[in-house]
């Protein structure tokens, strides 16, 4: 199984963007592993926020496929523990899907079209982060998940 990471915006801090690396790296021994960042078209941040979201929908539906497991974070999703989420991610892997997908969106959050043909709304945090701190969030908890499935130190229970 595929998992892939769908982000608008680039990272532009150095630091953040290493930690994506090293995790997507860590990932690799485990899965098949894609970080697909969504470039902000030119004057994207001029349109309202509407717009915006609007836009981002449409950009986002067009990297999704048909029979992916298609996983939101959102801030006001559900809110799994790191067991739950690796028992998310086996249940999926015994599954007959292709592509677990996540998808992160833009500073106003997510469409409501997207959502609504999301499998799962789940949130990292009662908190908000911005894009680039959510990327390296999910990358580490994909690969924590993975080291409580292969029951391995990484975890400490």
């Amino acid at each position: 199984m595929k998992i892939i990471v769908i982000s608008f915006g680039k990272t532009t801090s150095k630091p953040l963007a290493e930690l994506e690396n090293e995790y997507l790296k860590k990932n690799s021994k485990y899965s098949d592993i894609e970080l697909s960042v969504i470039k902000e078209p030119s004057g994207h941040t001029k349109s309202s926020k509407a717009e915006q979201i609007r836009d981002e929908a449409l950009l986002f539906e067009k990297k999704i496929l048909q029979g992916d497991l298609l996983v939101v974070l959102d801030e006001k999703g559900k809110q799994l523990d790191s067991i739950q989420f690796s028992s998310m991610i086996q249940k999926t892997m015994n599954s007959s899907y292709k592509r677990l997908v996540f998808i992160i969106g833009g500073p106003y959050g997510i469409s409501e079209t997207i959502k609504s043909k999301a499998d799962k709304v789940i949130s990292l945090s009662a908190m908000t982060y911005t894009h680039e701190m959510a990327r390296v969030i999910i990358l580490e908890q994909i690969y924590r998940a993975f080291n409580i499935i292969n029951n391995t130190p990484y975890h400490h229970i």
